[in-house]
């Protein structure tokens, strides 16, 4: 049984990871060097899980590459319209993570990441009071990993306005007591 996490099978994961890895070359490392690294990894993964809970999904491993999602939550102030990120903003945080990955070369680096998204990312892409909701479909800007879940305002409008619905509903059930 496949193992699906916001959409996405295990399967859909190893393809992307695997074409985006056909571009990167790795520096040998030693057997020992080799070891040390997967001992690392796991340790991050498991400060990570006993940090985050819930909000990390350990995937399956496969040719010797870990794969796993956290569910980053921002808080945003109450007066700021929910948007679906387009390829763009996408790539410019994938640029800002690559930046921190380079000031910390051969560090843990997802923690590091993890909190920068949930403190930063909003003042990074410059989100004042009211984010525009945009086509943005399966395409990419630039980076191959930038691509955004979202079709259109079309499409993503009716589920907010029966989310909202939902919410101002269960508000008021709670508040009639």
């Amino acid at each position: 049984m496949k193992k699906v996490v916001d959409g996405l099978s295990t399967d859909d994961v190893w393809t992307r990871l695997e074409k985006l890895q056909l571009g990167v070359e790795e520096p040998e490392l030693s057997p020992e060097q080799l070891r040390i690294n997967d001992q690392a990894q796991e340790d991050e993964l498991l400060v990570l899980e006993s940090i985050f809970g819930d909000n990390v999904f350990v995937l399956d491993r496969q040719n010797g590459l870990r794969c796993f999602q956290i569910h980053v939550h921002i808080e945003v102030p109450d007066e700021l319209t929910v948007s679906w990120l387009n390829s763009a903003n996408i790539s410019s945080l994938c640029s800002m993570l690559d930046s921190i990955w380079k000031d910390l070369l051969g560090q843990e680096i997802i923690y590091q990441w993890v909190e920068w998204l949930h403190g930063s990312s909003l003042s990074h892409l410059r989100f004042d009071r009211e984010i525009k909701l945009g086509f943005c479909a399966y395409s990419y800007i630039g980076d191959r990993r930038a691509i955004s879940w979202a079709v259109s305002p079309e499409v993503d409008m009716p589920s907010l306005k029966s989310y909202d619905e939902e919410q101002h509903h269960e508000n008021f059930c709670r508040n009639i007591l």
